[in-house]
């Protein structure tokens, strides 16, 4: 499908989320911030309430420099946001949304 198009809606974002298809997410979280006047903040928490139950499951695979194997997740997503929320004044105007277009 093409992400484009139909509907974009707050369901659909956590779907593409849930199913690790963080381009369609990211490309749906701008349609409703900018198409759907949807408040940022409150994308934001969508986002972030999506992810949350995942955020402590490994995802991938990292070697260390001893060789070993370890589980990686992504708990730092979470600091992701509160770096984007604290950049959305220091760049102003509608070029605020930047940090958290790169969070999601």
């Amino acid at each position: 499908m093409d992400v484009n198009q139909g509907a974009v809606t707050v369901d659909r974002l956590r779907e593409e989320i849930q199913g690790v298809r963080y381009r369609d997410a990211t490309t749906t979280f701008c349609r409703l911030v900018t198409e759907e006047a949807r408040p940022l903040k409150d994308m934001i928490k969508a986002a972030i309430a999506s992810a949350a139950p995942y955020v402590q499951v490994p995802s991938h695979l990292m070697r260390l420099p001893t060789g070993e194997m370890r589980g990686v997740n992504y708990d730092h997503t979470i600091l992701g946001w509160r770096g984007a929320i604290s950049l959305m004044g220091e760049l102003g105007g509608s070029r605020g949304i930047l940090p958290n277009v790169q969070a999601m």
